[in-house]
């Protein structure tokens, strides 16, 4: 009997190449779905930290602020004024950068910024490579990065700012070109000392606009960036040309220099500024200025903070720097006198503006409170308020040749108080003097006499007309106002003693002549002089005519006193009690 065994048969192996093929399928299916996964994980991520970010239209608006900026007559700039809490800054159009400027910023921060998309991949992951070594962390951020993180996000360190990050330098650079984000990202950047944007920072550490930067200082300029407060040259320098040196090795590397070329430029020697900061000008002046543009209702802080604007203004430099020499020397030759302190106001009588302005001999002296503005001080004139009074007398019919009483005399005054009883300053009296010698002289009982001739209401009315809007309601003072018993401020007097140079107009003092907007728009200019008849030409010369008389002056004042010049000159000395105030006008 036949006996049979019915099984299977084992499989044939399969020829290596469909093993590898099945293993290809697999893997390319894996892989499709790990990437389909990856996508779809990228879009959620990108849908999620999308919602609630700024828009990059927003980009131009933050961090857009600029100096205002306060020139002499001549373009002398004698203030830059910036918001304290932000710091100084110029914008610039991108062809006002030159091109080895820009370039050495692309090299030191991003050297493949016009092929990227806002963010570069290759950087990202050279710089987790270099961290998982050990290795010094490269800059992974791009440029338009950088720009998102001064501009729109905050300064927080934490993976989803960084994501937020990277999210809004893609859109940007969807919105902008590149030469408006390098435009942007070079105004914008800080450099240390407030300076923000390249032209503030080659200002204040070069003392030179960016335009004539160059490529070593450029290069010095590019490495700031990265820590402005570590590598300040004004305090490490070293520090700074080590930074320097990083730039100029990224330029070799990405073969915008010869390492030849670098050498040589890491060399050079460096000019800082050694003011370090735009020096204060004028500085009386200058702050005066500032101040009459905030309290302008049409520009105030937010605009001279944040838009920035152009002042040209009355001053010549060259003659402020002569009057600020004259009030220190004088007032050190008057020190033994137990004087500390002077100021000076220069105008064009006919057009009123203000020349030379020094509101004390030292502004940085806080012995003597040298940051005070004397000039725009209200003070007691002393007898340099007398020719107003007589001009107010003249108007009511004396001239200089009326006679006066100059003998002991009492003034009666309001209910309850003593007579007034003024003397000379010498303590003599000198009987009959006409108006003329009385003036020249500068007495006092027949100052107090032409007062009470004129009435202290019309003398105070004529005083507002020149100019002295520190005089107030007339039935505040007594007959002392001629004496100096009013204060006013050395500007208005100054403007004052311009009527009697205009014979009998006046013309406010101007200290502004045009105000523009950083694009050069003129938002306000001065239309030229516009004198105001004040009295009658010839009333004025009368005043004219006395405080040019040396004669008439000489015998209280001596034939050669100081009050005698070159040239024929008009002019009235006051001085207040205890020789506490001593006027010249």
């Amino acid at each position: 009997m036949a006996t049979t065994s019915i099984g299977r048969r084992p499989p044939r192996p399969a020829p290596a190449s469909g093993r590898l093929e099945r293993i290809l399928t697999l893997f390319a299916v894996a892989l499709t779905g790990a990437l389909a996964l990856l996508f779809a994980g990228t879009a959620a991520v990108y849908a999620v930290f999308s919602r609630n970010l700024p828009s990059p239209a927003q980009i131009a608006e933050r961090h857009n602020f600029e100096s205002t900026k306060i020139f002499d007559r001549n373009g002398v700039l004698l203030h830059e004024v910036y918001d304290p809490n932000k710091g100084k800054r110029v914008s610039l159009q991108l062809n006002e950068i030159p091109e080895h400027v820009r370039k050495t910023f692309l090299a030191a921060e991003d050297a493949r910024f016009y092929e990227n998309a806002g963010v570069d991949l290759q950087a990202i992951v050279r710089a987790a490579l270099n961290n998982a070594r050990g290795e010094q962390i490269a800059g992974g951020s791009t440029i338009t990065q950088q720009l998102v993180k001064m501009t729109l996000l905050t300064d927080e360190r934490s993976m989803v700012r960084k994501i937020k990050e990277a999210i809004l330098a893609i859109k940007i650079s969807r919105t902008y070109s590149k030469d408006q984000i390098l435009e942007m990202y070079l105004n914008t950047a800080f450099f240390g000392n407030q300076a923000y944007g390249v032209e503030s920072a080659a200002q204040t550490y070069f003392a030179k606009p960016v335009s004539e930067v160059n490529q070593a200082e450029a290069a010095l300029l590019a490495g700031l960036v990265r820590s402005p407060s570590g590598t300040n040259p004004f305090k490490d320098e070293g520090a700074a040309k080590n930074e320097q040196k990083r730039v100029l090795d990224q330029m070799v590397k990405h073969k915008m220099l010869t390492p030849e070329q670098a050498g040589q430029v890491q060399a050079e020697p460096l000019t800082y500024n050694t003011k370090q900061f735009s020096e204060l000008k004028a500085p009386h002046f200058a702050i005066w200025i500032r101040e009459q543009l905030e309290a302008n209702p049409k520009y105030g802080k937010d605009w001279i903070y944040q838009r920035g604007l152009e002042v040209t203004t009355t001053l010549d430099y060259r003659m402020q720097e002569m009057a600020e020499l004259l009030v220190r020397d004088h007032v050190s030759k008057l020190g033994a006198f137990n004087v500390s302190d002077g100021a000076l106001v220069a105008l064009n009588p006919a057009t009123g503006e203000i020349l030379a302005m020094v509101g004390s001999a030292d502004y940085n002296n806080k012995q003597i409170k040298g940051e005070v503005n004397v000039a725009v001080a209200q003070r007691q004139p002393g007898s340099s308020i007398k020719p107003i009074t007589y001009l107010a007398a003249f108007q009511k019919g004396w001239t200089p040749g009326t006679v006066i009483e100059d003998t002991p005399t009492s003034f009666p005054q309001g209910p309850g108080q003593p007579p007034y009883t003024p003397k000379n300053y010498d303590g003599t009296f000198r009987g009959k003097v006409t108006a003329r010698q009385a003036l020249a002289m500068s007495l006092n009982i027949p100052a107090v006499k032409a007062l009470q001739f004129a009435g202290i209401p019309s003398m105070v009315d004529l005083a507002k007309k020149m100019g002295i809007q520190s005089f107030q309601d007339p039935s505040k003072y007594g007959l002392a106002l001629t004496l100096g018993g009013g204060e006013v401020r050395l500007l208005e007097l100054t403007g004052a003693y311009s009527v009697f140079a205009n014979q009998g107009k006046y013309v406010p003092p101007v200290a502004i002549l045009k105000v523009t907007d950083t694009q050069g728009k003129v938002l306000d200019q001065w239309p030229g002089a516009r004198p105001q008849p004040v009295v009658d030409p010839g009333r004025a010369y009368m005043v004219t005519s006395v405080l040019k008389d040396n004669d008439a002056r000489a015998p209280a004042f001596g034939a050669n006193s100081p009050l005698r010049l070159t040239r024929p000159a008009a002019v009235k000395t006051g001085t207040t009690d205890d020789f506490k105030d001593n006027w010249t006008v």
